[in-house]
C-alpha cells in the first residue's frame, strides 16, 4: 500500500517514510487519507493542491489551507478542473548557456518539444555536439531567433523559451541578466524587448539559473514562467542527480499540465533524493522554484 500511494503522488519516494513515521504515532488513518487526496486531486487536474497536502503532512494545517495554490503572490482556490487551453501552431526556442556542464536539459527538451509538434529553433555554446541541428549560442543569434519566431506566432499558438545556464545579479541596481557565451549576457530588459514582439495566444517561460526570479517575475505579468530561484537566491544543480529541467520535462511527459509539471519538479528536485535538496543546502544554495502565471497554469498543457 505504501509503494502504491507513493507512486500515485507523483512518485515522491519520501511520502513513504512519512506515513510510516505517522503510523508509529498512530496516525496513519489521517496520512493515509491525505495522501489520497493527493492523488485524487491529481487525476481531477488540481495538481496545485498537491504541494499543501505534502506540507500538512509535514507540518499539520487547518483543511482549508490545503486546497489553495499560490501563484503570482496572491492565494487562488481551484475547485474544479480547468478547461485546457487549445492552440493551432507550437512553436519553442531552447538555449544553453555557456558553462554548464549537464546539456541533458537540451537534449531532453528537444525530444520531448519534438513529439509534441513544437517547431523549435536550439541554441548551444559552439563546439557542443548534439544529435539534431543547434546555432551557437551569442546575443546575435538569440534576437535573430526571437525574430523567426515572432513573425511565425499568432493568437491562436503557444510559445515555450527554456534557458539552461548560469544567471547574475548586479548591485545596487538590481540588473538581472544571464550569460550565453564569452563576452555576451542579456539583460532582462532586452530579452522583454524581444518577447514583446510575440503574439502568440500563451507564452511559457523556463529559466533554471540563478536569480532567475527576476525575469521570471517580471514576465508572469501577462505570461507564465517558471523559475528555479527567486530575484535575490543562486540556484544550484549537480551532475549526479536529474535537473529541476529534466524533473520538469518528465513531468511535462506524464502529467496533465504546465501546472502539474510543476508541482512534480518542485517535489522532487526539494526531497534531495532525485533532485538537489540535501546537495544544495550541503553547497550554502538553495533552490527556491517559481511558477508565476497570469492564468490557472493547470490549464496549459503542451
Amino acid at each position: 500500500m505504501f509503494n502504491a500511494v507513493a507512486k500515485i503522488c507523483y512518485e515522491r519516494k519520501n511520502l513513504i517514510s512519512m506515513m510510516k513515521n505517522a503510523a508509529t504515532k498512530n496516525q496513519s488513518n489521517t496520512m493515509l487519507a491525505i495522501v489520497l487526496g493527493a492523488a485524487i486531486f491529481a487525476e481531477m487536474g488540481l495538481s496545485g493542491v498537491f504541494e499543501r497536502i505534502v506540507l500538512a503532512i509535514q507540518n499539520p494545517l487547518p483543511l482549508s489551507s490545503v486546497f489553495n495554490y499560490n501563484t503570482n503572490a496572491s492565494t487562488k482556490a481551484y475547485t474544479q478542473k480547468p478547461a485546457m487551453q487549445k492552440f493551432e501552431n507550437k512553436y519553442a526556442i531552447l538555449a544553453l548557456g555557456e558553462g554548464v556542464k549537464n546539456n541533458n536539459c537540451l537534449k531532453q527538451g528537444f525530444e520531448f518539444l519534438k513529439k509534441k509538434g513544437f517547431t523549435i529553433i536550439a541554441l548551444a555554446p559552439a563546439g557542443e555536439v548534439f544529435p539534431f541541428k543547434t546555432i551557437a549560442i551569442n546575443k546575435k543569434s538569440f534576437y535573430s531567433s526571437f525574430e523567426a519566431m515572432n513573425s511565425k506566432a499568432t493568437d491562436k499558438d503557444l510559445f515555450f523559451f527554456a534557458f539552461f545556464g548560469h544567471g547574475m545579479l548586479y548591485k545596487p541596481i538590481d540588473l538581472h541578466l544571464v550569460h550565453l557565451s564569452k563576452g555576451d549576457d542579456l539583460d532582462l530588459g532586452h530579452f522583454l524587448a524581444s518577447v514583446a514582439g510575440n503574439k502568440a495566444k500563451e507564452k511559457v517561460f523556463l529559466f533554471t539559473s540563478c536569480f532567475s526570479g527576476g525575469f521570471a517575475e517580471a514576465l508572469g505579468k501577462e505570461n507564465t514562467a517558471i523559475s528555479l530561484s527567486t530575484p535575490d537566491k543562486i540556484a544550484f544543480e549537480t551532475r549526479m542527480c536529474k535537473t529541476f529541467g529534466e524533473n520538469l520535462f518528465d513531468g511535462l511527459e506524464n502529467y496533465s499540465s504546465v501546472g502539474a509539471a510543476f508541482d512534480y519538479a518542485t517535489a522532487m528536485d526539494s526531497n534531495g533524493l532525485e533532485g538537489s535538496g540535501l546537495l544544495s543546502k550541503m553547497a550554502g544554495a538553495q533552490n527556491t522554484p517559481e511558477l508565476i502565471s497570469h492564468i490557472n497554469p493547470y490549464s496549459l498543457q503542451f
